[in-house]
């Protein structure tokens, strides 16, 4: 075996064991958090909106993850949901109340212009999957500036599609330059780009410490979410049940107390609105 067909091994392998560990990241990520022990929190972990918390979960945001952010906006006074007939309407109430970039962004992708209140059907559906492209955008961008992941390359944070194609094709026309300059010298350069490439791809996704540590916290939010004793605090289940909806507990949440209006028709209304293609 010569030199050349031992760079391009390198090269492959490079690639492969960055795929890999991509693959092998979130089995790895769960072990992780076996080993952390943490008592039941009973309050949500500060800071994090339902939508991220459904991020840092599933590494995605969906309709369910949006519906459970405007139930939770909902709740801080700052949005009023209403029935009427077969349709929602949504009333913008209180703005200027604290609200970070994801919810500033859904409100005024929801209330266009100058509107203060919208029906739910009156929501273009065309425009939505742009929209979620954005907020996942968004969302990941807050995530990173909070330290939940790891960095990752620009490329990747963008998540664009477009962008990846052109890099994969500057990568190429760098390669063959350097092979026209230095004749011979693919092997080496491929060699070289797998093991880069399979630094990026092990990059991408993974939680840092800080996420991890988060991750921990909400995992013993839900077991409090999950206890069989009853309660009957109307005003906290209505704060939690955002929550309780990411988490995928809302029945064991809504068995805790007795006589409490569901909320479920909303959120099949909202899932089914903002559906991720």
């Amino acid at each position: 075996m010569n030199w050349q067909q031992i760079c391009i091994l390198i090269g492959a392998a490079g690639l492969i064991v960055g795929a890999g560990w991509k693959w092998l990241a979130p089995w790895l990520q769960k072990a992780k958090l076996a080993r952390v022990k943490l008592s039941t929190q009973t309050q949500p972990p500060k800071d994090l909106t339902p939508a991220e918390i459904e991020y840092l979960l599933q590494n995605g945001l969906s309709g369910k993850g949006l519906a459970a952010t405007l139930l939770s906006l909902h709740n801080r006074g700052i949005l009023r949901v209403m029935r009427n007939n077969n349709d929602y309407v949504l009333c913008l109430q209180n703005l200027h109340k604290p609200t970070n970039t994801l919810e500033k962004k859904l409100l005024m992708f929801i209330f266009t212009g100058k509107l203060h209140q919208r029906a739910l059907a009156s929501i273009h559906s065309e425009t939505t999957p742009a929209f979620m492209a954005k907020l996942i955008e968004i969302l990941r961008g807050q995530l990173n500036k909070e330290h939940m992941y790891k960095q990752i390359p620009p490329l990747r944070k963008r998540g664009s599609m477009l962008l990846g194609f052109l890099a994969i094709f500057a990568g190429v026309l760098i390669i063959a330059g350097i092979n026209k300059i230095f004749p011979g010298s693919f092997p080496a350069v491929f060699a070289l780009g797998g093991i880069v490439g399979g630094w990026l791809l092990s990059r991408h996704g993974q939680l840092s410490q800080e996420g991890l540590h988060e991750l921990a916290l909400i995992q013993a939010f839900k077991r409090y979410l999950t206890e069989k004793s009853k309660l009957n605090d109307q005003k906290l289940y209505y704060s939690y049940l955002p929550y309780a909806i990411v988490l995928n507990v809302e029945r064991s949440w809504s068995a805790r107390f007795d006589g409490i209006a569901s909320q479920a028709e909303f959120i099949k209304a909202v899932e089914h609105k903002f559906k991720v293609a």
